[in-house]
């Protein structure tokens, strides 16, 4: 226990100490940065795909809101198209403006409220029979016919999951390693650089008990030089006591002599 708490309380350990809490929270931030950037991005690259699968949805809509009612020209090769995906489900609907279901799944139609202006998409995430789903929603109008529908195209996010853990992994391992390397370095930094108080320890150490000649200050770092000096004064003053010890010692010594020769 007595060697645990020395080496708690040793200049390395310190060191060590405060140099490991900056790392730590420089490494926390660099990976939450790293995971959001690359997190926004995959995201966004599968939101311009689901986006365009809504566009290429709207192109096909087809009817006059004056001699009929609004349709989806979607051919059943085209749906399956759609709908193939190797690791999610796709689903889509779409709505006419009176909430009338043109075409598609209506529970995706019930599930989300995305009414987006014409010619603008927007995205949401919403759950549907217990499972999460990425939603866009597109308003298509037609100025000649005058109609107006919405598009909505959903996927469920298994392979956003996957894409999550494969960036988090990508991100945490070479912070890990960074981390590592620095700590390492920092270590052996820090043994170099406090190697010339280990130097003066044991020029102190190996001294005489008679010996209380200044120690050298030439060789020693600029941050221990006042704690020589103090010691430098205090071996000073420790010699002149001595001195003047010695001298009442041998005083008192020639004081005792006489009588006693007497």
């Amino acid at each position: 226990m007595k060697r645990r708490r020395r080496a708690a309380h040793t200049l390395r350990g310190r060191l060590m100490a405060l140099l490991l809490v900056p790392l730590l929270t420089v490494l926390g931030l660099s990976v939450v940065a790293d995971y959001r950037t690359a997190l926004g991005l995959a995201n966004a690259t599968y939101d311009r795909a689901l986006q365009g699968s809504a566009i290429a949805l709207s192109s096909r809509l087809e009817g006059d809101a004056d001699d009929a009612p609004l349709e989806l020209d979607l051919p059943p090769a085209a749906e399956a198209i759609l709908r193939t995906d190797p690791e999610d489900t796709v689903y889509y609907a779409v709505v006419e403006a009176s909430g009338r279901l043109i075409a598609g799944d209506r529970s995706l139609a019930q599930a989300t409220s995305l009414r987006p202006a014409p010619g603008t998409a927007q995205f949401e995430d919403v759950r549907m029979d217990g499972r999460p789903l990425r939603v866009v929603g597109l308003t298509h109008a037609s100025v000649n016919a005058g109609f107006q529908a919405t598009v909505l195209v959903a996927e469920t996010t298994r392979k956003r999951d996957h894409a999550t853990a494969a960036i988090l992994k990508a991100v945490i391992w070479p912070n890990l390693l960074l981390l590592t390397t620095t700590l390492v370095l920092v270590y052996f930094g820090v043994r170099l650089g406090l190697r010339p108080l280990d130097a003066l320890g044991e020029q102190i150490d190996q001294r005489g008990s008679e010996d209380f000649s200044p120690v050298p200050e030439g060789a020693v770092p600029g941050e221990a030089r006042p704690l020589v000096a103090a010691m430098n004064r205090l071996l000073g003053r420790l010699e002149a006591a001595g001195r003047a010890q010695q001298a009442f010692l041998s005083n008192a010594a020639h004081q005792l002599r006489t009588p006693l020769a007497g």
